[in-house]
């Protein structure tokens, strides 16, 4: 039974944790997108290999600094 069971339980954790980094990008942006407006500067969105930033270019402060895990990354392609 647990050879039956494990892929569908594996696919259901990746998607889990997809969906928990994704929604933790949106909320990210949401906040950085509320502060800008109320402060009326821009912010900065920075992403590479290992994870983003959100970043206030005119102070340098760093809103938020984030590591993707589990092998996930922000790409262009799917």
């Amino acid at each position: 039974m647990a050879a039956i069971a494990a892929p569908a339980t594996f696919r259901f954790v990746q998607s889990n944790r997809l969906q928990t980094q994704a929604d933790r990008l949106a909320a990210d942006l949401h906040y950085a997108r509320q502060i800008a407006v109320s402060t009326n500067t821009m912010m900065r969105f920075e992403s590479d290999e290992q994870g983003y930033s959100l970043t206030n270019p005119a102070t340098g402060e760093i809103l938020r600094e984030r590591e993707l895990k589990h092998g996930m990354d922000i790409g262009g392609e799917i």
